[in-house]
Parts: C-alpha cells; sequence; structure tokens
C-alpha cells in the first residue's frame, strides 16, 4: 500500500547493524545456560529489575468463517531474564481484549508459558498450568486475560506466547519496541493484503537494526472475492534498546518510546469500490457537529441559554463583561464530573442534574458565550497524558477532551467552565499539549496554539530564629501562589488545613508549631496564601551551628538524571520560584560561614542567588525561572547543569558560631 511505501521511505535511513542480539536463541521453548548471564545492555547503568531477551510480534489477516470478510490475527512471543524482585512484576502478563456491544469479542489462545531456573546445576522448566488463566472486565469494551508464570524466582527466565483472534480489523497491533527496562530484541511483522489500507505513525528514538518490506511470493496466492493476491510483507527490528528510565518534564510515556502505531485508513472492496476511513479535516469537524451527542447538543442548548441572557439583559455590556458573566454563569450553576471525551449528556439530564461530563459542561458554555452574542467555538485537544496528534492525520482517536475557545477584542482567548477555582481565562494545565483544532468551519486557520501567557509563581517567605537551646530552628513562614501553582494548590488540597499540614510535617519532615492559615481560596484573582511556624533540627560541623535558609522548600536530587536525552524536556507551563530569607542571629553568635552567590541569565533560565548581612541578620534571596516550556535535547546539557546548580546553591547552609570572649 501507498502509505506503507512512504513510511518505508521515511525510515530507511535509520537502519543500523549490531549483532549482540543474535547470540540469544529466538524460538519458543530453547533456553540454554548461556542465556542466564545476561544482566544488563547498558554500561554504567544500575542493575535493572529485568531485562527483555527478545519479543515478537506478527499480525496477519486471515478470511472468517463467520462473516464475509477478514479476521485479524497477532501473534505474541517474549522471554524475560528476571533479575530482582523488583523484576516479579514482569511474569504477571494480560492480554487486552476488545468487544463492542457485547458482540463481536476478540479472543485469546494457545497460551503457553514456562519459567526457567537453573537448579542444583540442572536446568528446570515449569509450565504455566491453564487453570492459572483467568479473565476480568476492565472497562464496558475492553476484558484482560491474565496470568502469572509459576516459580518466578532472582534470576529466572520466562517466555510466554500466545494468539489473538480478533474481527476489529481496525484494531491492528501497535507495536512499542522500548519499556521501562531494557530490552535485547525486539520485531514486529505485519503481513498486510491489499483490500486494507494503514497509515504507520512512528516514534523512533533510535536506529532500526531490521528494516524490510517485500511480496511474499514463496507462499502461494490467495484469492479473496474473485481477486488474487500475495502478502505484503513489513518487518521492523531494534536491537539494544535502552530502558525508558527519565519520565520527569514529559507528556505522555507513549510520545517518547520508540514505537509504531497502525491506523486504518482505507478499505478496498473486491469489486474496486474503495471506504475512506481517515478522510479530511472538514469531514471530521463535520462528522461531530452532526452528532446528536456534540453538534446536536449546541443546537438544542440555544434556547436555554438565549433566555439566560435575555433574562440577565446584557447585551449592552462589553464584551469583556459578557465573556466574564457567561464562564462564571456556568461555573456557578453546573458542575463537571471531571470525565474527558467528545460525547455530551442529554440536555434534559444535564439541566436538570446540574451537573455532566467535561464536554457537556463546555459545550454549554460555547453556546451560551455565543447567545451573548461572542464568537466562540468548540475545541478538541489531546490532554497531556492521551499523547499528541499529527497534524497531517485526521483521526479522530487523537482527542479527549472539549474545551472552549472565544474572540473578545479582537483575540482568541481559551476557556473551560469546569473549575470554579481557575480564572475564566484559564484552561486546565493538562491541555497544554501542542495545539487544539477549533470546530469552526468558516474559519481558515483552526489549528490553535495551547498555551497562555499567565504568570505562575510560587512566593516563599521565612523569618528564622534559633531556638533557646540552639539545637534547632524556628521559622515563620508564608507561602504566596498565583497562576496555575495557586490553582494546583487549591485542587490538591481543597483548602483543608489538616491535609496542608500533614504534607508540611510528613512530606516536607516539619514540625508544624501552630495551625495553618490560608487566605484568599475562593478569590480567583488574587495570590492563595498560606502561613504557618515550624522549626526543624539545625546541623552542625565542629563549633558552627548549620542553617538552611529555604528550610525543606527546594528539591535536593537533580530530576534531570540521563546523561543524554534525545526527546524534550516538556514543562507543564513556565513559572517562577521566589525565596526571601531572614536569619535572625542571636546574641553571643557571629558569621561563620556564608554560601557563594550565583546569578544566570541565558536563553534557557533566569537563576539569582545572593547573600546580604547586616548587623545581626543575613537575608538570602533566592529566585529561578524558566523561560520556555519546551527545550530541545540539544539543550538538555546546559539545563540539567542549571537544575545542578539549583540544587547546589539553593540547599547552601549558613554558619553560625559563638563569638570568641577572649
Amino acid at each position: 500500500m501507498s502509505k506503507f511505501i512512504l513510511v518505508f521511505i521515511s525510515i530507511l535511513f535509520c537502519i543500523t547493524n549490531t549483532l549482540f542480539a543474535q547470540d540469544i536463541s529466538r524460538q519458543f521453548g530453547e533456553v540454554t545456560e548461556a542465556d542466564f548471564d545476561i544482566t544488563n545492555i547498558e554500561e554504567e547503568s544500575d542493575l535493572p529489575p529485568a531485562i527483555v531477551l527478545h519479543d515478537i510480534g506478527l499480525s496477519r489477516f486471515e478470511e472468517s468463517n463467520e462473516s464475509n470478510g477478514f479476521n485479524l490475527i497477532f501473534e505474541r512471543r517474549t522471554k524475560i531474564k528476571i533479575n530482582t524482585k523488583a523484576g516479579f512484576q514482569y511474569g504477571e502478563v494480560e492480554v487486552p481484549l476488545y468487544h463492542r456491544n457485547g458482540q463481536s469479542y476478540e479472543k485469546v489462545k494457545k497460551i503457553k508459558a514456562f519459567t526457567w531456573n537453573i537448579e542444583n546445576g540442572k536446568l528446570v522448566k515449569t509450565e504455566l498450568n491453564k487453570k492459572d488463566v483467568f479473565e476480568e472486565k476492565a472497562t464496558e469494551k475492553w476484558r484482560l486475560t491474565k496470568f502469572a508464570l509459576p516459580n518466578v524466582k532472582e534470576g529466572s527466565i520466562i517466555e510466554f506466547q500466545y494468539t489473538v483472534v480478533s474481527p476489529y480489523y481496525f484494531n491492528l497491533v501497535d507495536w512499542k519496541f522500548q519499556r521501562k527496562i531494557p530490552t535485547l530484541y525486539s520485531e514486529y511483522t505485519a503481513r498486510m493484503i491489499p483490500f486494507l489500507e494503514y497509515v504507520c505513525l512512528t516514534n523512533l528514538y533510535q536506529k532500526l537494526a531490521i528494516l524490510d518490506n517485500h511480496i511474499d511470493k514463496k507462499r502461494m496466492p490467495r484469492s479473496f472475492g474473485g481477486v488474487s493476491y500475495y502478502d505484503n510483507v513489513y518487518t521492523y527490528g531494534m536491537e539494544n534498546i535502552p530502558a525508558f528510565k527519565d519520565e520527569s518534564f514529559i507528556t505522555s510515556v507513549d510520545d517518547y518510546i520508540s514505537k509504531l502505531d497502525f491506523q486504518l485508513s482505507k478499505i478496498i472492496y473486491p469489486n474496486g469500490v474503495k471506504e475512506t476511513v481517515i478522510s479530511t479535516w472538514d469531514e471530521l469537524e463535520k462528522e461531530l457537529l452532526d452528532k446528536e451527542s456534540f453538534g446536536g447538543f449546541i443546537k438544542k442548548s440555544k434556547k436555554s441559554t438565549q433566555k439566560i441572557v435575555t433574562d440577565a439583559a446584557i447585551l449592552d455590556k462589553s464584551e469583556m463583561e459578557r465573556f466574564n458573566f457567561a464562564v462564571d454563569y456556568v461555573k456557578q450553576n453546573f458542575r463537571s464530573n471531571k470525565k474527558v471525551g467528545l460525547r455530551s449528556l442529554p440536555l434534559k439530564t444535564f439541566l436538570e442534574q446540574k451537573k455532566g461530563n467535561i464536554c457537556t459542561v463546555n459545550l454549554y458554555l460555547t453556546t451560551l458565550l455565543q447567545a451573548a452574542e461572542l464568537e466562540a467555538y468548540p475545541l478538541i485537544l489531546s490532554t497531556r497524558n492521551h499523547g499528541k496528534i499529527f497534524e497531517d492525520y485526521p483521526i479522530i482517536d487523537f482527542f479527549n477532551y472539549t474545551a472552549v475557545v472565544v474572540r473578545v477584542n479582537g483575540k482568541w482567548l481559551l476557556t473551560d467552565g469546569t473549575n470554579p477555582l481557575a480564572a475564566n481565562m484559564m484552561i486546565p494545565a493538562q491541555c497544554f499539549n501542542g495545539k487544539g483544532l477549533i470546530l469552526a468551519p468558516k474559519l481558515e486557520d483552526r489549528w490553535i496554539l495551547l498555551s497562555q501567557n499567565l504568570l505562575s509563581m510560587e512566593n516563599y517567605k521565612f523569618n528564622i530564629n534559633l531556638s533557646e537551646q540552639k539545637d534547632s530552628l524556628i521559622a515563620d513562614m508564608t507561602l504566596s501562589t498565583a497562576g496555575y501553582d495557586a490553582l494546583s494548590l487549591k485542587d490538591e488540597f481543597e483548602d483543608d488545613t489538616k491535609a496542608i499540614r500533614q504534607y508540611w510535617e510528613k512530606e516536607r519532615n516539619l514540625n508544624l508549631l501552630s495551625p495553618v492559615t490560608t487566605q484568599n481560596y475562593s478569590d480567583r484573582m488574587k495570590k492563595y496564601k498560606l502561613s504557618f511556624n515550624a522549626s526543624m533540627p539545625v546541623d552542625r560541623l565542629d563549633d558552627q551551628i548549620l542553617i538552611k535558609p529555604f528550610l525543606t522548600t527546594m528539591f535536593t536530587v537533580n530530576p534531570l538524571k540521563q546523561k543524554e536525552r534525545n526527546y524534550p524536556v516538556n514543562l507543564t507551563y513556565s513559572y517562577l520560584r521566589y525565596f526571601q530569607a531572614q536569619i535572625n542571629i542571636p546574641d553571643g553568635y557571629e558569621i561563620a560561614n556564608l554560601p557563594e552567590d550565583l546569578k544566570v541569565d541565558d536563553d534557557l533560565m533566569k537563576i539569582q542567588y545572593q547573600i546580604l548581612a547586616k548587623d545581626k541578620r543575613i537575608m538570602v534571596i533566592g529566585q529561578y525561572q524558566f523561560k520556555k516550556t519546551m527545550y530541545l535535547p540539544k539543550e538538555y546539557k546546559q539545563l540539567q547543569q542549571h537544575f545542578a546548580d539549583l540544587v547546589a546553591y539553593f540547599n547552601q547552609k549558613v554558619g553560625l558560631k559563638k563569638i570568641d570572649q577572649e
């Protein structure tokens, strides 16, 4: 198929050759003592809990006896070496099975599994008992077949194989080369037929070791509907794949691991008729707006929202006033159950219950903004944990969230009616993921960047004294927050001062000496503040008392741990951290040691750390600000060094000592 030819060309130059993985047998049921010697493929790294020796998948099509079409057959065989107890989890296997409307179930068969151990110098094989295979319901559309390998120990080798028979040929299995443990060899083969065309979306952060495409004329030709054909075979292989370890500052893990993602794009019938599955953005938009549970909801909402606007008599107000009225009205009168998706509840149910999923709430907000004579449209997007959108392929499954875009005073604003604690020009932080699609047929450019120029900040202030015994410090602390940092704090604790206290005591290791007080929880336009009095032990070095000016508020480990990173560092939003500590020097003591200053101001970050000492007070000021939300792999080393500087400088200690009386 032409789409596969394009993919073949695009990754042809990524081929590399390695030999290490060839030493391991890839036949099921074949294990040698040499296999047990392999524990890792990564130099200078800790022993992983397990290592995949091989993972091999094959997708092919067979004519169905139950329909006039094909079944999709997926076969998998996997061998894993277990290194530590933490690797036992890889001996617990789940096979997801899809079904629609309680009919046409996917089925798993031919399950075989063995655990291999060396006991008393001999190779011992333990086979999975079929009675230990069971099934459970995961969701309305998914079931899981589960089994656990027997007799798994540290040092075991486990292997399993199974076959899934599916009537859903749209569900061609995606293949992940990379896992959270190293993989010695991974291979996927797709035997394609001329009646189904797929788009293959690739994430390849490592070069392929194998890439092959050929027409399989070694087998007899097959026939369907009077058309004779051969399978078109595609094989992708990768070797020595490192574990995916660094999950800091990313969107979805699936966006950054090496994988293949298949989407059915066209069905070609034997009589030559073609049915397009992946069409155009215009057709996708029309399909959504024609749906009863999307565009139909908007149409039915117009009468209700028009009455709200008429009763409020707001049409003579400014655009910004009308915008705020509409968003405030929805936030104050309706609640969200926080469920994502592109399908609304029935209007009657929503109005009666005053509650709905996110799509329902925001479609109603869209209609209310339109009733207020503002240009507003539904905005569909993919949340950060759902993965990225490929703008070249109009696939509805890419999207899982409905927000709102509205033009106010000539500018597009992003808004969302589901969180009453959020400012009206805020969408949830989980929505910052590339671009969103505006559902507006008349707009020329319907893609909009999902970002907002809003200051997010945490500002810490400390007034620090030593206890009478000089064995601990006592600090009055105030934390002021703004933007998404404030909203995150509000959402996490819901202004529950007991929960806030528990967090600072258990997670930040402070001993709170007073109740926690908060300010401005319900006021979206003011900084959200919390205050308390706390103590923590001081450290001693010889005759010095060592004080951490910022207590335990600063991270102590660099979150960027990898030597190299071949994918971006992706912050949810840019933010500022500001620290100001006043250390009051007790009578009879003087400064023994002051930390070093630091000043950095480049294209990536702004960092400042400064010490000012005067009379009996020491002022320590620190701040850092990210200048971007996305840092490219080529900027990783520099950004990593900035984080290292933050850890080193912002955790420095002030030294005090007794004044020499002689």
